[in-house]
């Protein structure tokens, strides 16, 4: 079994996570890893020379577009090996939704989250079908700490954001960076206290108790509920949302989800509201492109 990890970060931390699941997999198996794959001539020779892999896992992004070029080299080599090209899984700590239109119609091509791959590697591994073949479907299983993780951020920020909000569903306290108007804007607070229905069951202090009720969500113990509460005692929490980004390299793409449950578990104040704000609006953006 010969498996190539592609472009897995500069400080391999991603590739020794990977490597590790693969080599407990298999009683005998040659994990190849570059960081370059359209640059890095040695490994096109290589393939030309040894043969073509089993399986190939290459990052994908924005910032390395070079995934598409190495997938069209890659199917230039096989017939010269006489051989069928192997399955590739393209995966990244940020969004997937393009990659995944792009190869949407590609039996032999997944395209998955780095933490779903992660959570199902082992197990997609372990089971090949009745013919041997890897199943691609074993990997697009939802990683059940990342679904409810976001989800339950997402609404605790909501209910954060809200009372920030006037009577008229507008942003009522200082906002430099307009980030809580655009988050109130996304929630479309505005058009919810248009319902008749939403007004009789709002919470009355947002009438008039607004100032006491920003004060309390500053509370972390506030946050840590449900699941969440769960997440912090049983894992690392920031390194739970840091999974879903990507290793610590690609901390760059939510710096204010990780201040806000740097905070929570912490059990400093939640605050400001700009960074909640800020959050809540990455954290969407994740779900929406997950």
């Amino acid at each position: 079994m010969r498996i190539l990890i592609v472009n897995a970060g500069k400080s391999k931390s991603r590739f020794n996570e990977l490597n590790s699941i693969i080599v407990a997999a298999f009683n005998s198996v040659e994990v190849g890893f570059c960081l370059k794959s359209i640059k890095n001539n040695e490994l096109m020779e290589d393939i030309k020379t040894t043969g073509i892999y089993d399986l190939i896992l290459h990052h994908c992004g924005d910032s390395n577009a070079e995934y598409i070029i190495f997938e069209n080299k890659y199917r230039e080599l096989c017939p010269t090996k006489e051989a069928q090209c192997p399955l590739i899984v393209f995966f990244s700590g940020g969004g997937i939704r393009d990659v995944q239109t792009y190869y949407e119609h590609q039996p032999d091509i997944c395209v998955v989250s780095y933490s779903d791959l992660i959570f199902n590697l082992r197990e997609f591994l372990k089971t090949p079908d009745t013919n041997g073949k890897f199943q691609l479907n074993l990997l697009q299983t939802k990683s059940p700490v990342k679904m409810s993780l976001l989800s339950g951020l997402s609404i605790l920020c909501v209910g954060y954001l809200l009372v920030h909000a006037g009577p008229d569903g507008c942003v009522e306290v200082e906002d430099p960076s307009s980030k809580i108007a655009k988050a109130l804007q996304h929630i479309e607070w505005a058009k919810a206290l248009k319902s008749k229905a939403i007004l009789r069951n709002l919470d009355p202090r947002l009438a008039n108790s607004r100032d006491a009720m920003r004060t309390k969500v500053m509370d972390p113990s506030n946050w840590v509920i449900g699941q969440l509460a769960k997440c912090v005692v049983d894992q690392s929490f920031v390194d739970a949302v840091q999974q879903e980004w990507g290793d610590r390299q690609s901390i760059s793409f939510c710096p204010a989800t990780v201040n806000l449950v740097t905070k929570i578990k912490n059990n400093q104040s939640v605050e400001p509201a700009s960074m909640v704000a800020e959050a809540y609006l990455e954290i969407t953006e994740k779900i929406l492109s997950s």
